[in-house]
């Protein structure tokens, strides 16, 4: 959910801090919220959260990964004595997003080097040694990227196994990536839509949806991003419609 959001690569998603993303509490009574995260070559961009989001992300929080950090503890007080871990001491909110302090030394989040996400630590006031990255797997520590690889692999391995009408062609290789090109589709053909829809008011829409979807991915290029204008034309809303169907009736075919 996070990949097909926010339109984040693997890494920057793996990495992303626990405080980037809002809690139901915290977010915006408008219900999206963002942050600013350093990418590719160190491009800057605006990654926004919808209120849908960070309903999913708290229920992750509250079970899964309240549980790994519980069964992690061994392992992160080991590295804590070894000196392999950074222990920060207070994150607190700004304007702009949180700061981080370490000893003296303050960072705003969005300067936190994806080296220093790997391995900082927090306690909590129960004492619990809480891994600040949003994303922890077995010993306390971010998944690493092959992780992220194996977890589609196997979901296409268990695909291909169904008997199912519906089931895609075996030549369909679902990534990663697959889930940011998805992004850039639906953000591109949601704007472009839109703006067909306000040309009347120039001032309802000013950006173009190119340069802003441009924006939101990190390209450098625009004619990187110009390449998924092609199926944002072509996107429509009867596409997720007709696919959330077939995913509900096929969830209540596992169910009975």
């Amino acid at each position: 959910m996070i990949l097909v959001s926010t339109g984040l690569r693997r890494q920057e998603a793996t990495l992303l801090l626990d405080c980037e993303v809002p809690t139901s509490k915290t977010l915006h009574p408008s219900g999206i919220e963002s942050f600013v995260r350093f990418g590719k070559g160190g491009r800057p961009r605006a990654v926004w959260v919808t209120d849908d989001l960070v309903d999913a992300v708290d229920m992750y929080r509250a079970m899964e990964r309240e549980k790994i950090v519980r069964q992690s503890q061994r392992t992160l007080r080991k590295r804590m004595r070894s000196g392999d871990v950074l222990v920060v001491d207070e994150i607190t909110p700004n304007r702009r997003g949180h700061d981080i302090r370490v000893g003296q030394h303050v960072t705003g989040n969005e300067r936190f080097s994806d080296e220093d996400r790997t391995k900082a630590v927090i306690v909590r006031p129960d004492g619990i040694i809480n891994p600040i990255t949003l994303f922890v797997v077995e010993g306390g520590r971010p998944p690493a990227l092959r992780t992220v690889n194996n977890i589609f692999n196997e979901a296409l391995e268990r695909v291909a196994s169904i008997d199912h009408p519906d089931r895609p062609p075996a030549h369909l290789d679902v990534t990663p990536h697959v889930m940011r090109h998805t992004f850039a589709v639906r953000m591109l053909a949601a704007l472009m839509r839109q703006g067909r829809q306000t040309g009347g008011d120039p001032y309802e829409l000013l950006a173009s949806p190119i340069v802003v979807v441009q924006q939101l991915l990190g390209h450098s290029d625009v004619e990187t991003t110009l390449r998924y204008l092609y199926a944002a034309e072509r996107y429509t809303e009867q596409l997720p419609a007709a696919l959330r169907q077939s995913v509900a009736a096929s969830l209540a075919g596992t169910v009975q």
